[in-house]
């Protein structure tokens, strides 16, 4: 049985984090989305209602709503989506299609030489590559 903590563990691990840094209430960008991400695959993977997760996060029920709401926003966008699979992958779920197809291509597109992919994302937290001198 996954519970909301082994989630966030994973997604701690994931992002380089402390499970304090998680919980904590710093609205750091840094922070917030992992933790908004936390949130959104705490009530997708276990299903329990908002009150019950905003107690395992140490939080009012609606700001896990507020945060499950964002992370729709963009947990479709590198490198969103890759933590979101690399996440169930490690806990032993099952990846779906779309996502793992999206993930390929932004990994050959990361094997493309810096002048033929403008604009594109690092690994790191929604920072830009920096550009090649």
């Amino acid at each position: 049985m996954i519970t909301v903590r082994n989630i966030q563990d994973r997604c701690c691990e994931h992002f380089d984090i402390t499970r304090d840094q998680l919980l904590e209430p710093c609205r750091q960008r840094e922070l917030a989305r992992p933790r908004q991400l936390t949130m959104y695959l705490a009530k997708e993977i276990t299903g329990l209602g908002w009150i019950l997760l905003g107690k395992a996060f140490c939080r009012d029920h609606t700001t896990i709503l507020h945060g499950y709401r964002a992370a729709l926003k963009f947990k479709d966008e590198w490198p969103w989506d890759h933590a979101i699979a690399t996440v169930q992958y490690d806990l032993g779920l099952q990846i779906e299609t779309p996502l793992l197809e999206r993930i390929m291509r932004k990994r050959w597109m990361d094997s493309v030489p810096r002048e033929f992919a403008p604009g594109a994302y690092t690994c790191e937290i929604m920072r830009p590559r920096e550009a090649a001198e």
